[in-house]
């Protein structure tokens, strides 16, 4: 059996209206009170969230509820690189780059998030004594520049941004205007294919057998 948990009662109604199979369920619960019995579990993982919890309390309850010789597996996604290899002399990356760093540097970029891009959490002090993490996953992809505008916009520096800056207009659209028009063949707007790259990392635990 799988379990999949989350605070938000919005994110449960999205996994539960999805195609997912008979030993897969969604639940609200917290990272810091696992609804699940002790050393019941062999496997808990998070994705890019380990950093919003509190790791003292979530630390904890994985040591209650994982089996002896059960893996808490963390792991996170570093910023895409992007990049338009059907128009490689366009200025596309040059200002993505650009707009990355502009929010970067505003107070509305949560801490936590930029934490996770300087340390990939080499600042976790695991719960336990056995330990690893491998950095050599990248995912590539094949995307437009709509489902870039889509991703990027819903990122919480982004999203706090925009709230605090309702006198800036349209945000989201000024910045696609933008990437657009640095293309060399602006013609295909959005629908534009661009290479995306993700970086990730996974930090593992492993619960002693004994």
């Amino acid at each position: 059996m799988f379990a999949g948990i989350d605070v938000s009662e919005s994110m449960i109604a999205e996994a539960l209206a999805r195609p997912h199979p008979d030993n897969v369920s969604f639940q609200l619960g917290q990272a810091e009170a696992l609804p699940a019995e002790d050393d019941s579990v062999d496997l808990i993982t998070s994705a890019s969230a380990s950093h919003y919890f509190d790791r003292d309390r979530f630390f904890a309850e994985a040591k209650r509820v994982l089996k002896p010789g059960g893996v808490v597996a963390l792991f996170a996604y570093l910023f895409p690189t992007v990049s338009c290899p059907q128009q490689p002399e366009s200025r596309f990356t040059e200002e993505y780059d650009k707009t990355i760093q502009f929010f970067a540097d505003q107070p509305t970029w949560p801490q936590t998030v930029a934490d996770v891009m300087k340390y990939r959490y080499s600042n976790y002090v695991m719960p336990f004594p056995e330990w690893t993490r491998d950095d050599t996953v990248t995912i590539d992809q094949e995307w437009t520049i709509e489902r870039l505008m889509a991703i990027y916009g819903s990122l919480p520096g982004v999203q706090g941004y925009i709230r605090e800056n309702p006198d800036k207009g349209d945000v989201m659209k000024q910045l696609e205007e933008t990437l657009v028009g640095s293309l060399s063949d602006p013609s295909k707007g959005i629908a534009t294919s661009i290479r995306v790259s993700w970086g990730s990392f996974v930090v593992m635990s492993r619960k002693p057998i004994v």
